[in-house]
């Protein structure tokens, strides 16, 4: 009994990210949220500098590319809201925190533009489990618990890996 409680305490643990990931395959919690016309990347991290998966990328720099994977996804997805009166949206508004919202980390805008360059210079890896949580509001003041989507997420390897962490430090919050 008291083997299955310490292994379920483990679990629960490593499922809030308490612990950080030590491989490629380990899960880096990364919700998106969706309320008010904002896109939310709300990390469980305290510290966001660290390695991601026990490389040189940091979780700071998967956390920009998960709004990255997200915005071309949205923006490959035809649009059919009443506010957009037909056109696609050109960018996406996201705010982005970590430490459980203790950290604010800016707000960012991510242009379809950006967003496509971004997936044409460094291509597009598996899809990967992403969970999306919209709020009352967006959803129709009905009850929607989280869902997941299969995003594709961006193949940075290699070079590339140094190349994508400048383009992190560069991309600053409006």
């Amino acid at each position: 009994m008291k083997i299955n409680l310490l292994m379920s305490t483990i679990a629960a643990t490593l499922m809030l990210g308490a612990i950080a990931p030590q491989s490629a395959e380990a899960e880096i919690l990364m919700p998106i949220t969706y309320g008010e016309g904002l896109w939310s990347l709300d990390v469980p991290d305290a510290e966001t500098t660290v390695s991601a998966y026990g490389g040189r990328l940091r979780l700071y720099d998967v956390h920009i590319a998960k709004m990255i994977e997200y915005t071309q996804y949205l923006c490959t997805r035809p649009r059919n809201s009443p506010e957009e009166n037909g056109s696609r949206i050109k960018s996406y508004d996201w705010s982005y925190s970590a430490d459980r919202r203790k950290a604010d980390m800016g707000d960012f805008t991510i242009t379809c533009k950006m967003a496509q360059n971004l997936v044409n210079t460094y291509g597009l890896g598996k899809p990967e489990a992403t969970t999306i949580i919209h709020s009352e509001v967006e959803a129709g003041s009905k009850r929607m618990g989280p869902r997941t989507e299969m995003i594709p997420i961006l193949d940075i390897r290699g070079d590339e890996i140094g190349e994508w962490m400048n383009f992190t430090s560069s991309f600053k919050p409006r």
